[in-house]
């Protein structure tokens, strides 16, 4: 592979310091990375980094999206030449090297412009799980952009590579919408150019605890209206009906989920009618449910 100058942007807000030093120092491992920035999201106790190499930025809290646009700003913007490509990652997790070497060598031979690895997942007990890239994809590129919209957790942002051809475009995340704003910024770059699934595990993903993570229940109403807005703009007319599959089979999750949620009545009509605009069936086992919590909850 031919010489490339990567950086690595790695937002964190109130981080583990432990877990912050652990993802640095992985970032510093992977081949061609010459570069890693750290966005210090508005913690409460300043971020501090001691690895000399690092760069660190502070910014006023304004949610992930903010913190990673303003470390691609910094990395395609700051006095010097632009990277050949970004790499995200989380403040809780690590890149795992030979796995990211592996992805950034299928980028530059499929000629994408983004792309993801397979992961690992990290209970807090030690327990690992390995997240594999489905077979049709496995070391190749996706079908078409709108293979993000399928419901599987491997669409996040740790480990997700931006190339230079992608990042000249000016992509950056919606900051107006929150939980699904990696996919929807996945989307806008599949359609730039291919993107490439690498087929060996690239991150270690720490597993928080159930209602600490924005996928959690506890996040629902926010989760609901990104859902909602992220549907409500590209579920158009000309979706193919493999993509509509896909936005059926996530809306219906999400019903069923919110269904068994104490969320309030607004998210739940929201959903429901999103969900009756594109066609989605709301399972009469989620109405029920929902109907009989409101009951249970008006006693």
């Amino acid at each position: 592979m031919s010489p490339v100058a990567f950086t690595v942007v790695i937002p964190a807000y109130n981080p583990d310091p432990a877990l912050l030093g652990r993802a640095i120092e992985s970032a510093w491992v992977v081949a061609g990375v010459d570069r890693v920035i750290v966005i210090d999201d508005g913690s409460a106790e300043p971020v501090r980094v001691d690895d000399e190499r690092t760069t660190l930025v502070r910014q006023d809290n304004a949610g992930p999206s903010r913190a990673r646009n303003h470390g691609l700003d910094v990395a395609c913007q700051g006095g010097g030449e632009a990277p050949d490509g970004v790499i995200f990652l989380d403040a809780d997790d690590e890149l795992l090297a030979p796995g990211m070497e592996h992805l950034l060598a299928l980028i530059e031979r499929t000629g994408a412009g983004a792309g993801l690895p397979a992961r690992i997942e990290r209970s807090r007990d030690g327990g690992e799980l390995l997240k594999e890239i489905p077979a049709e994809w496995r070391d190749g590129t996706l079908s078409t952009p709108h293979d993000t919209w399928r419901p599987t957790v491997l669409f996040s942002t740790s480990g997700l590579v931006l190339m230079r051809p992608v990042l000249e475009t000016g992509l950056r995340f919606d900051e107006t919408i929150c939980v699904v704003e990696d996919r929807e910024l996945m989307h806008r770059a599949a359609l730039v150019a291919p993107f490439a699934m690498g087929a060996q595990p690239g991150v270690m993903m720490t597993k928080h605890e159930a209602g600490s993570n924005l996928t959690s229940a506890a996040h629902f109403p926010t989760r609901v209206r990104g859902h909602v807005a992220i549907m409500d703009r590209y579920f158009t007319p000309d979706v193919p009906e493999s993509a509509r599959k896909d936005w059926r089979d996530a809306t219906r999750w999400l019903i069923n989920a919110v269904a068994k949620a104490p969320v309030d009545d607004e998210t739940w009509r929201l959903l429901v009618d999103a969900a009756k605009r594109t066609g989605c069936p709301v399972p009469i086992k989620a109405r029920v449910r929902r109907a009989t919590r409101g009951i249970l909850s008006s006693r």
